[in-house]
């Protein structure tokens, strides 16, 4: 049987760690969204310009 403050001390590391877990998973989601936004936007940049060639440039078909 361990004594109450020993418990007190565990249940504080244990939320401490939870906490640190979910900072960390957030963290990683957040940047991965923000990754895999940036890559929608360049494929749908790269599609638009397929799309529309520039006036500017001679295309040697």
């Amino acid at each position: 049987m361990r004594s109450p403050a020993l418990q007190r001390t565990y249940a504080f590391m244990e939320s401490l760690i939870q906490d640190f877990a979910i900072n960390v998973l957030s963290g990683v989601l957040i940047s991965l969204s923000g990754l895999a936004i940036r890559r929608l936007r360049r494929q749908m940049a790269r599609r638009r310009s397929e799309l529309v060639p520039p006036a500017d440039s001679s295309s040697s078909e």
